[in-house]
């Protein structure tokens, strides 16, 4: 194992470097979900829909004749 790779995975096993950057990515996630509700959403529908028929029964099974 050469220095330049011992060191990497010196940095990346360091338990206080972890927890560091899993705050840094709590805390990243925390302000996109602060700011999803002041997101625009588009969202689209024609609102047709197809009716093959008339109610027979309460729970609106359709029925054509």
């Amino acid at each position: 194992m050469t220095l330049k790779k011992a060191l990497a995975w010196a940095v990346e096993k360091n338990p206080i470097l972890l927890l560091s950057r899993l705050d840094q990515e709590k805390a990243r996630d925390q302000g996109v979900i602060a700011k999803e509700p002041f997101c625009a959403e588009n969202t689209g529908g024609s609102g047709l829909a197809y009716s093959g028929g008339y109610p027979t029964t309460i729970d609106a099974e359709s029925s054509t004749f």
